[in-house]
């Protein structure tokens, strides 16, 4: 048998924090699993959102049962916007989500309270045959609806054990066999009970930053009914909403909902902050809710009078950018009317809430020598050749691949010729796999100011040291999530708080996701030709041919990188050693070779030095993540220059 290979997962959800609810993974209406075995889960929450992180392993091909999240309303609320989810992945297809019905009913026979011929009893105990597939939010009643009705809105407080169960009234009874009902919905289509099993079956190791998420909305509002005890607040506004997610950075129409009583009265404001990136200063502008833009003026709805439909509605235009936006949304209560404290809270934050628009992130694949950056021609002009550059949207992939065909050529100086020390991978393009790595220049001793190397270390099997250059502002360590909170120049950053480091140490930063391979990379070095004069020695004078430079030949500390003889008429006094140049002056062509040969005069002979490199490839953006990204294929790990 083959044995399907494991995969890890890494799986977000978010809900909406509603104190008219509750939201849990113990089980659904066919008492489905709580949690894969298999899987962590993680909660936390901030402001009106909690997050459940799952991770762990799976089986690859496999339905994996994840979880069950039950959505079960209060006492006295009920789901105005039944329970939906919404899932951003980059292969949806691999997450299938069974939901209940919510026209579930469970028919049963049993007792309520303590039955007498005179009707209403004092307690809210009920005796089934047996309670599978009733859990707590139920809303109850008699089949008939002749003693309760599911429109009373009396509903199971919790189920005590196989027959038992408790209920949120105790003004009525039924006798002994009754036909009782038990449903997720009222006959008046009032929602109180809803799960969802969600079931994973895929073959890839999913990460945070693939943006696996699992988004679960809803609403409750306020129930009225003769056992509920409580009535809707005369003027209130019950709700706000809008589409929350990310804007497009082409701009979008959405639509703004306002629900609350008759006569309810409120006030609304739309600001578009400051634009965030680069630390510019843009002042704030405001919706002007007349002519559908955002203006410098003051501009506000207010004192808004909800009609009898109980909703105002509005759509809102956001324009495009090409920079990061924020919106905040702040609605206040008028005259007489509340917002609703189980939505809004107790005292209303400012702003009510938040929606953020990104640009197009833009990718840069460049070069960088963190060591020889100036035995380079063009090195202060990105050595001589073209940025390539791909744009899309964030969590989005590349559609088309791009091509790498750069030439580098050195500066024109005796000895400053291109070795090969081996073929580029993708690790030597700096932040490729969605981090940009750093040293630290000193020890720090719980500071938040740090100096970064610019030139590469010895230590260093890749040289990753390049100052702040491709660092921005907001990119944050990793492990420890300290952002950078500003750049000083190009050595020094600020972080948003103090750390310990030593001197040397390695600093890793995520760049927001940006995810880009490398295929087919390859480095050449052209050859250098020559012709010698007539000898029988180790030395001869050569002259440059074929359009060579002298230039392209040196002499190196380490053999491996001496120009070395590839071609021409040559003679090895052993076939296991190469023949290289010992000593050689470019200004007259002297040589000496490390071993004696027989040359013609004229002979043609071909190095395997040059002044001129070729790199070759094909990439492709995996992933735009939420930053401008640049990054640089760094020349000293493949191309090796100079003397020494």
């Amino acid at each position: 048998m083959i044995r399907k290979k494991p995969a890890a997962l890494y799986l977000k959800t978010t809900t909406k924090v509603d104190s008219g609810h509750t939201v849990s993974v113990k089980g659904g209406i066919l008492n489905n699993t709580t949690l894969n075995p298999r899987l962590l889960e993680t909660t936390t929450t901030k402001g009106n959102t909690t997050t459940s992180v799952y991770t762990g392993i799976v089986a690859t091909n496999s339905d994996n049962v994840l979880f069950t999240k039950k959505f079960v309303a209060s006492a006295t609320k009920f789901y105005s916007q039944v329970p939906f989810f919404n899932i951003t992945s980059s292969n949806p297809s691999a997450y299938t989500v069974e939901e209940s019905d919510i026209n579930n009913v469970i028919d049963v026979k049993g007792v309520v309270g303590t039955y007498s011929a005179s009707g209403l009893g004092a307690s809210n105990k009920v005796l089934v045959k047996s309670t599978e597939g009733i859990i707590a939010g139920m809303v109850f009643s008699t089949q008939d609806n002749s003693t309760i009705a599911d429109t009373n809105y009396v509903k199971v407080l919790s189920v005590d054990g196989p027959k038992a169960l408790t209920l949120t009234s105790s003004s009525f009874s039924a006798a002994a066999n009754s036909d009782l009902q038990f449903k997720a919905s009222s006959s008046d289509g009032k929602l109180f009970v809803k799960t969802f099993k969600v079931i994973y079956k895929g073959n890839k190791n999913t990460v945070s930053q693939d943006g696996e998420v699992i988004s679960f909305s809803h609403k409750t509002s306020t129930l009225s009914g003769a056992y509920v005890g409580t009535t809707p607040t005369a003027k209130i506004i019950t709700d706000i909403s809008i589409n929350k997610n990310d804007i497009s950075h082409l701009g979008e129409t959405r639509t703004l909902n306002v629900t609350g009583s008759k006569g309810a009265i409120f006030s609304l404001t739309i600001t578009k902050l400051g634009e965030l990136a680069a630390n510019t200063s843009v002042a704030n502008k405001t919706y002007n809710f007349t002519t559908d833009t955002f203006t410098a003026a003051a501009t506000t709805l207010a004192n808004e009078v909800m009609d009898g439909s109980n909703v105002y509605s509005k759509s809102i235009t956001f324009p495009s950018t090409t920079v990061v936006d924020e919106y905040q949304v702040l609605i206040t209560a008028g005259t007489a009317t509340t917002l609703d404290a189980s939505v809004f809270g107790g005292s209303p934050s400012t702003p009510t809430f938040s929606i953020i628009q990104h640009p197009k992130t833009t990718v840069t694949i460049s070069l960088s020598s963190s060591e020889n950056a100036s035995l380079y021609t063009d090195s202060g002009s990105d050595y001589g050749i073209t940025d390539i550059t791909s744009s899309g949207v964030r969590s989005s992939i590349a559609a088309d691949e791009f091509s790498i065909n750069w030439t580098v050529t050195t500066a024109n100086t005796a000895g400053n010729a291109f070795n090969i020390i081996r073929q580029p991978t993708n690790q030597d393009f700096k932040g490729f796999d969605g981090f940009k790595r750093a040293l630290a220049d000193g020890a720090v001793d719980n500071s938040a100011t740090v100096d970064l190397e610019t030139t590469g270390h010895a230590s260093l099997t890749y040289k990753v040291s390049y100052g702040t250059g491709d660092l921005v502002v907001g990119m944050k360590t990793v492990p420890g999530g300290v952002a950078i909170s500003s750049i000083t120049d190009a050595n020094t950053i600020v972080l948003a708080s103090a750390v310990t480091l030593t001197n040397h140490e390695s600093l890793t930063f995520e760049n927001g996701g940006t995810i880009v391979e490398f295929t087919d990379l390859k480095v050449a070095v052209n050859s250098t030709f020559a012709t010698s004069t007539a000898t029988s020695d180790t030395t001869s004078t050569l002259t440059a041919s074929s359009g060579s430079s002298l230039f392209g030949l040196k002499t190196h500390d380490t053999a491996a990188y001496k120009s070395k003889l590839i071609g021409g008429l040559f003679t090895q006094s052993n076939t296991e050693t190469d023949t290289v140049l010992n000593a050689f002056n470019p200004a007259n062509g002297a040589a000496t070779f490390s071993t004696a040969q027989t040359f013609d005069a004229a002979q043609k002979l071909e190095f395997n030095t040059s002044q001129t490199a070729v790199i070759t490839g094909k990439g492709k953006v995996l992933n735009y993540g939420t930053l401008n990204t640049t990054m640089r294929l760094e020349l000293d790990n493949i191309l090796k220059l100079g003397l020494s």
